[in-house]
């Protein structure tokens, strides 16, 4: 921001996750040739910030950061834009700019799509009705020191691609740009999640064995046997999802499973994919090949 021959620039937002449920001060750094706490310069929370439960009490003006104090309370969401507004009078002008900063997502968003692949899921909830770009991940050690990853820039980060280590002692997270060239764009990091060979996340917790399915390996235009087995109960509503190896869904449907099993039609282009299916809040997913 420039208003005459005074400048304000500012950088990353440092809002860190809560640990056990308690988030911490987060920091805003910037370099300002303006006197934020002059009589002609007005900071405070934009109507969003404001109507989430955010306070001018929440906010200390320091030389080169703001402290941003987190309220307590069910409204504030992470991944949401809030913001800072600064009014600033002048001879030059009136000048108003609105710093947009988000409360980091949870680790939830991020899922292990494979042994050896970390994904953030775009599919989430979280990141309903937004675009996500620029992807960059992170490697945290055991002794907190923090990497950033050359090169991964997509919203997976598979294991092959770094360099040798020990990923079962370390974590990983993402951090991304949301609406990317429109005027609520922020950016915003997933938390921390570590590496777990063989992972057996997103298994039924229950039965795991109800829901079979025995080939990892399709011609296009063929369709993959689900062999389910319900206990007695029919016409289960699940949906299923085709996962590429980008992370894109390529088909999400929806669709009942019989007792007994039903063909679900795989991809028409080839690749490495992930089919994922829900049921009861649950899911299980399956790697599959598809070639011609």
């Amino acid at each position: 921001m420039n208003v005459g021959r005074y400048t304000f620039d500012i950088q990353e937002p440092k809002i860190p996750c809560p640990v056990n449920g308690v988030q911490a001060p987060g920091t805003i750094p910037y370099t300002s040739t303006i006197d934020l706490t002059g009589k002609n310069v007005t900071v405070d929370f934009d109507q969003a910030a404001q109507d989430a439960g955010f306070t001018t009490s929440d906010l200390t003006i320091l030389p080169n950061h703001f402290v941003l104090n987190i309220p307590d309370n069910d409204i504030i969401k992470p991944g949401v834009p809030y913001g800072i507004k600064i009014d600033i009078k002048s001879d030059c002008g009136d000048t108003t700019a609105v710093l947009p900063f988000a409360l980091p997502v949870g680790n939830d968003v991020i899922d292990q799509r494979y042994a050896n692949v970390l994904g953030l899921l775009k599919d989430h909830p979280q990141f309903k009705d937004k675009t996500l770009s620029d992807f960059q991940w992170y490697q945290v050690s055991e002794n907190g020191d923090t990497t950033l990853l050359n090169g991964q820039i997509t919203s997976n980060l598979n294991m092959r691609d770094l360099p040798y280590g020990d990923y079962e002692k370390d974590e990983f997270f993402v951090c991304y740009t949301v609406n990317k060239g429109q005027a609520d764009e922020y950016n915003n990091c997933a938390c921390q999640k570590p590496f777990v060979i063989n992972s057996a996340e997103h298994q039924f917790e229950v039965n795991p064995d109800s829901l079979i399915i025995n080939a990892n390996y399709e011609y296009k235009g063929n369709k993959v046997f689900v062999n389910a087995n319900w206990n007695g109960e029919t016409d289960i509503e699940c949906y299923a999802q085709w996962i590429n190896v980008k992370g894109d869904i390529y088909k999400d449907e929806k669709f009942n499973i019989p007792d007994g099993g039903c063909t679900i039609p795989v991809p028409a282009d080839n690749g490495l994919y992930l089919l994922r299916v829900y049921t009861d809040g649950k899911s299980r997913s399956f790697k599959f090949f598809i070639n011609h």
